[in-house]
């Protein structure tokens, strides 16, 4: 077994640099910084991996990948745009968002002969479950002068956005590489996936929505022989999912 674990932490202050005037950056002092000094992007990673690889026999072999996820950004970037001749407008747009990920994937091979062909077959089940936690404030200004920026003012925000999002997933799936001979093998492979998710939102109707899925691979490698084979399956990611969709679908 094998266990592995990561963490990573960011702290920074973004910087979105000069604002644009006729699709050029404006002509000021270089050191001018138009953001304020409570901006800040923070972000926490943590990473943990379980991982069992037990093999029975010269036949069979055994795969389990346990994973949890937790990802935490807190970020708040001023956006200035600037008005001639002297006005800065500036938007001020916040976000905190928590993202967790518990996932299992568990894969059994087996490698054996049938009438004279070499089989390398791999079935598997997979299961997953996701949050996410998700807090946007709206902000205008405050604005201030090109020449002269105060970082120094406090925006105004109001909140725009409260909501959390939970999902499911499993698949389950069964693949074949068939070797006919030094030159040619055949693969292929059937997989079935369900996703579900939930969102409910404070400011928008709660709303729900699940989809499921199946696809076949077939595939001659006559043209070239590889011993290494990737395939990969994806779902959608619950921070691209937007409750006012998922209502209206």
């Amino acid at each position: 077994m094998t266990i592995s674990y990561l963490m990573q932490h960011e702290d920074n202050i973004p910087d979105y640099g000069f604002p644009y005037i006729n699709g050029a950056p404006l002509r000021t002092d270089r050191s001018n910084f138009y953001g304020l000094t409570r901006d800040k992007e923070e972000t926490w990673v943590n990473i943990g991996t379980a991982r069992l690889d037990h093999r029975f026999n010269d036949m069979f072999n055994l795969r389990n990948t346990l994973r949890f996820s937790h990802v935490d950004r807190d970020s708040a970037v001023t956006n200035p745009t600037a008005v001639l001749p002297d006005t800065l407008n500036r938007s001020r747009p916040q976000r905190d968002t928590q993202e967790s990920i518990l996932d299992n994937q568990t894969d059994l091979t087996a490698k054996f002969d049938t009438f004279g062909f070499g089989h390398t077959a791999t079935t598997g089940i997979e299961l997953s479950r996701e949050t996410f936690d998700f807090l946007r404030w709206a902000s205008n200004g405050p604005n201030t002068t090109i020449s002269n920026p105060n970082h120094h003012q406090l925006p105004a925000k109001t909140l725009a956005q409260n909501s959390y999002t939970t999902s499911t997933g499993f698949g389950i799936y069964v693949a074949d590489q068939i070797r006919l001979n030094q030159y040619f093998d055949i693969v292929g492979g059937v997989r079935w996936d369900y996703f579900g998710t939930e969102v409910n939102d404070k400011f928008l109707n709660d709303s729900a929505t699940s989809s499921t899925r199946c696809g076949v691979i077939a595939v001659d490698l006559s043209s070239i022989r590889r011993r290494r084979r990737v395939t990969t399956f994806s779902t959608p990611r619950l921070s691209t999912l937007r409750p006012k969709a998922l209502g209206s679908a």
